[in-house]
């Protein structure tokens, strides 16, 4: 719907203030035109045409594609308040964990400069590639990049947040720079997303990927069906997002697939894990491995699946036990007597949740 109102602005062809026509679309002016000399002046770029195929979403983080139908699930990772070597263990512990719940991202929540140190010694553990979740917390985004970390996850309040993090990382990270936008209003958080992503591009920074901050799925749906317009980036999803049933597994399940149906898709991010959180990341890896055009859904598919990303970690191991010892050689030498004895456990439980998947 568009709609023509007169405002009184200084025309640069005239060189005086005259009477211009503004003509907004949709709650966003479109254009500004001086009714004495007839000079128009275009105010934003042109959205795509309903029935123009724009660009596919892609983004990278490490050795992963995202986008396209390739959608990973992202385990989130809180440092404790634990003093160094404990607290690197800890989060070393819960990355592991994770992995073995089929996360293939990890997010690490970052408070301080010593938070974002954690993610070198996180990545050499695990062998997955971090995310560093700053907040709006932006004076760490320098941080983040010199730790050379595989990403990092900031909140934009203002089109201005883009530009002080884009400044702060320099030109040469690689990484894949998440904008989680925040805003009450979803056309605000629209427009903050295409502003934010023009920004990004400006400084160099396209490796770049959306998240919505939303309380439900409905309203995840109708901001997916929108974005695309605005900032053809992929998506990146927030759980736990709420939906009518009580039932945690339920709620996972349903906020899942309705998610993972939204083109685009790119990541789907989980909260901490906690005894109480551990039913939606198996929940949530249960309608991942349905869904996902990776992963197969026949028995024989599966099983190709998982060996060979079973000997792919083992190919991998003797390179990541080195990088880890040499990242932090005091919380390798505190953590190896506990992985070792563990390391049955968690064997059996990935043949378990094989066996699930193939039954």
């Amino acid at each position: 719907m568009q709609q023509a109102t007169a405002v009184e602005l200084f025309c640069t062809r005239c060189g005086a203030e005259t009477i211009h026509q503004a003509t907004i679309a949709n709650g966003f002016m479109e254009s500004l035109r001086c009714l004495d000399c007839d000079a128009t002046t275009p105010t934003r770029v042109s959205k795509p045409a309903a029935n123009m195929a724009a660009p596919a979403p892609v983004a990278r983080i490490g050795n992963l594609h995202l986008g396209q139908g390739q959608c990973r699930l992202e385990g989130s990772i809180h440092p404790p308040a634990l003093p160094p070597v404990q607290q690197a263990l800890r989060t070393v512990r819960a990355g592991l964990a994770l992995r073995e719940l089929d996360c293939r991202v990890l997010r690490l929540c970052a408070d301080s400069a010593d938070h974002v140190r954690l993610a070198t010694t996180l990545k050499a553990a695990t062998g997955l590639p971090v995310l560093v979740d700053i907040g709006d917390r932006l004076q760490l985004a320098a941080d983040v990049a010199g730790a050379q970390t595989d990403g990092l996850i900031f909140t934009c309040s203002t089109a201005a947040d883009a530009d002080l993090v884009a400044a702060s990382i320099s030109s040469g990270f690689a990484g894949l720079v998440v904008i989680r936008t925040a805003s009450e209003s979803l056309n605000l958080q629209l427009a903050l997303a295409e502003a934010a992503v023009k920004r990004l591009c400006r400084w160099n920074h396209c490796n770049l990927a959306v998240t919505p901050q939303v309380p439900d799925v409905t309203q995840f749906v109708a901001m997916a069906r929108s974005m695309h317009a605005y900032a053809q980036v992929p998506l990146r999803a927030e759980l736990p997002m709420a939906g009518d049933a009580q039932d945690p597994v339920i709620s996972t399940a349903t906020a899942m697939g309705v998610a993972m149906n939204q083109p685009g898709l790119a990541l789907v991010a989980l909260p901490a894990l906690t005894p109480q959180s551990r039913v939606m990341y198996e929940t949530a890896g249960e309608v991942s491995a349905h869904l996902s055009p990776v992963q197969h859904r026949d028995v024989v598919g599966t099983i190709v699946y998982m060996a060979g990303k079973a000997v792919d970690r083992l190919a991998t191991k003797p390179g990541r036990v080195l990088r880890e010892m040499r990242s932090s050689p005091t919380v390798f030498a505190h953590s190896l007597a506990g992985r070792v004895i563990s390391k049955p456990q968690r064997v059996m439980g990935e043949i378990q949740r094989l066996l699930r998947r193939t039954s």
